[in-house]
């Protein structure tokens, strides 16, 4: 049983290491499409491919900027606000 405790403690999913591994695992995704892209020969497939590669870099960056957003304190926008009149 202790054993078990002990494997358990190593895949410790909490919010940010989820939006983390989300953020990588889009992002190795598109680097994989965008490279898998230059063996095709059909123009219509490559197309395909870079809209399917290009989402998964926005998406991958969504993720980034959620990462930070809930590591990062709203100061900028917090800022701005009071120096509305």
């Amino acid at each position: 049983m202790e054993i078990l405790n002990q494997f358990m403690k190593l895949f410790v999913l909490d919010i940010r290491n989820t939006m983390g591994l989300l953020f990588w695992g889009n992002f190795t995704l598109a680097i994989l499409v965008f490279t898998f892209r230059y063996t095709l020969d059909n123009k219509e497939s490559r197309k395909k491919l870079l809209i399917f590669g290009l989402s998964k870099t926005f998406l991958a960056l969504a993720w980034l900027a959620f990462f930070l957003e809930k590591t990062q304190p709203h100061s900028m926008l917090s800022n701005s606000s009071s120096q509305i009149p």
